[in-house]
């Protein structure tokens, strides 16, 4: 087994005992402040969907958010940043989803950049995102409405689908629809498949019930939902592993039923 090394200068090293040796050199990297990025590549083994430096790069921004420090990494970013525009665009073209004008969409419409805005940065405000993460929609990032995004972090990474902003008419469509044909809702998100993935939908709610709702008496906590969201969340080795991919797309297979019905109600007053 080799073990590779990436840092600014590069190095690659063999370790007879690695999972003792690597410890003990990330240790002494810590001690003068060198981050460290390795990862093992078997010929034995399929490699994973994304790069495998990728979390690794993503805790050592999370500490040293300079520009010097991304500077001298930024080869190596370079590299992560197209494995994950790779999964991005194979996720686009499983799923068929089209631009709004008509078009194709493409990676560019949906990833986030890294780099934050310093227009808005204080003086202490990191740098640069520790994550990684894309919304596939028919207007890419710009879609509040059940677009399908993906966040990628050390930790904390997860698949989730629904309406985190919706604009107010958006939302008063949605509660028409739930008002009177909330049950087709229920349907979907009471499958087995649904709730063994996600559980329940999860979001912001009303202490009462909105305007124009006050005399409904039926499917009421449906009706003071802001937000209607599920998530699947993933750890760091099932985010490297060579399933992740297929993972998400059964995630996109079983939340797709509820994510159609969700924007074609917020989108479509009911007469």
């Amino acid at each position: 087994m080799i073990l590779y090394t990436l840092h600014h200068l590069p190095t690659l090293l063999l370790l007879k005992n690695p999972l003792v040796r690597i410890s003990d050199y990330l240790l002494s990297q810590r001690r003068t402040h060198l981050p460290l990025f390795c990862y093992y590549v078997s010929p034995l083994t399929t490699m994973s969907t994304l790069h495998p430096a990728t979390l690794a790069f993503l805790d050592a921004i999370a500490e040293y958010n300079t520009r010097a420090y991304f500077a001298s990494v930024k080869d190596l970013y370079t590299e992560i940043l197209a494995s994950v525009t790779e999964l991005c665009q194979y996720l686009i073209d499983e799923t068929g989803v089209r631009h709004a004008d008509g078009g194709p969409l493409s990676p560019k419409d949906c990833l986030f950049r890294i780099y934050r805005d310093a227009r808005r940065l204080k003086e202490w405000d990191p740098l640069y995102k520790h994550n990684f993460w894309f919304v596939i929609s028919p207007t890419g990032k710009k879609d509040s409405i059940a677009g399908y995004y993906i966040h990628i972090e050390p930790g904390n990474s997860f698949f989730a689908c629904g309406m985190y902003w919706p604009s107010s008419s958006e939302l008063k469509n949605l509660r028409q629809h739930l008002a009177e044909e909330g049950i087709i809702y229920l349907t979907h998100t009471h499958h087995p498949d649904f709730v063994e993935r996600f559980g329940q939908v999860q979001g912001e709610m009303l202490t009462g019930m909105p305007r124009w709702f006050q005399h409904y008496d039926h499917h009421i906590n449906l009706i003071k939902m802001k937000q209607h969201l599920v998530y699947h969340y993933y750890t760091d080795e099932e985010v490297l592993s060579d399933t992740f991919v297929d993972q998400l797309l059964d995630d996109i297979q079983v939340v797709k039923p509820w994510a159609s019905r969700l924007a074609h109600a917020a989108t479509t007053p009911l007469q």
